[in-house]
């Protein structure tokens, strides 16, 4: 058995008027040929095994297709290595599992070390050749805290082994170009930023710029690289000061999932597990 962890997210067509759902439909009846991209040398994406489940259940697959690169295979009795045997048009696919529920418009998707959800809105957005955005649904009242602060006293930043600052690249937000900077000029693989104010206990960081920059940090593009992004602040009727953590915030859902008989994860139990997690997003929002 292996934990399978699934995260959830708003799914948006900026300046457009499609929708997530919309666009469901419309992949459904691609050929599969319209829906295959190329991620990089490597890697293909095919988006299939579209269904619309239930009235606003919809579920779906992404084959993440390894084209070159391939492990050799070896014989557990004798310990000799062979050649995987792959002919030169075949490679070898691992499926991640997504779940949508237009009522709460929430994307439900299954991530790993090699698939995050920035690579998931990236292909989205090369298949419908729209602008796309994937936004963290964090637990109710996280981000309204945020805006409920009277003073903020600290911002703590933690961006950690980005594929390459470029990702930071366009985000106009005070804080996120210094951040890129800092990597491509020292070479660095983790940078960490804490921004506090003056001693003085009345004295605040300027909201606007706080808020742009955790917006801007928020969003999927960057997201996958923060590793730590909280802020510290206390409200009008409060004393004392209370964090507001982004990371810990966000909404998570994982489950056990087995392994079928050739040794690889059951699809079916992860394509529960998905639909399972958005009834559970449902619940964590109304709890809080």
């Amino acid at each position: 058995m292996k934990k399978v962890k699934v995260e959830f997210f708003r799914a948006t067509f900026t300046h457009s008027a499609e929708t997530f759902q919309g666009f469901l439909k419309t992949a459904a009846t691609l050929p599969a040929t319209k829906r295959l991209t190329r991620l990089n040398s490597e890697i293909l994406l095919l988006i299939t095994e579209i269904h619309h489940a239930s009235a606003d259940f919809w579920s779906g697959e992404i084959h993440r297709i390894r084209t070159r690169g391939f492990p050799d295979r070896i014989d557990l009795k004798t310990l000799r290595e062979e050649d995987l045997g792959l002919l030169t048009q075949q490679g070898l696919v691992e499926r991640i599992h997504f779940a949508y529920r237009s009522s709460l418009d929430a994307l439900a998707l299954q991530v790993s070390r090699d698939f995050r959800p920035g690579t998931f809105r990236t292909y989205i957005e090369e298949v419908s050749s729209l602008p796309f955005e994937l936004a963290l649904i964090l637990r109710k009242g996280a981000y309204a805290k945020l805006l409920g602060f009277r003073t903020i006293s600290k911002m703590n930043v933690r961006v950690a082994n980005p594929p390459s600052g470029a990702e930071f690249t366009g985000l106009d937000a005070p804080g996120v170009g210094e951040i890129v900077d800092l990597m491509r000029d020292f070479g660095a693989a983790t940078v960490e930023i804490k921004v506090q104010r003056a001693k003085d206990r009345r004295a605040s960081l300027i909201f606007k710029p706080i808020l742009d920059c955790v917006d801007n940090l928020l969003r999927v593009q960057t997201m996958d690289s923060v590793a730590a992004l909280s802020v510290t602040g206390k409200r009008e009727e409060d004393e004392n000061l209370e964090p507001v953590d982004f990371i810990r915030d966000r909404l998570v859902y994982s489950g056990g999932v087995e392994f079928d008989s050739k040794g690889r994860l059951d699809s079916s139990q992860c394509r529960k597990l998905v639909m399972d997690g958005l009834i559970e997003c449902d619940k964590m929002l109304q709890r809080g």
